[in-house]
């Protein structure tokens, strides 16, 4: 459908930057948990999770993820 318009590239660019936006801050959590629990900084490990949680449950992730 974009293709007609010249846009393809583009918007295949866009949704790249953005798969890797949101696995880079997911992992990037992750791991955060991980030495949050090996320090045993236990009240971080929740609002990281919450913020996995929000990430994976994202209308945008999910859209761009159909893409």
């Amino acid at each position: 459908m974009f293709s007609d318009f010249g846009y393809d590239n583009e918007i295949s660019d866009i949704i790249g930057h953005f798969k890797n936006f949101y696995k880079d801050k997911i992992n990037e959590n992750k791991n955060q948990i991980v030495t949050s629990f090996l320090k045993k900084n236990f009240e971080v490990i929740h609002v990281l999770q919450s913020k996995n949680e929000d990430l994976n449950k994202s209308g945008f992730y999910a859209t761009i993820g159909l893409a």
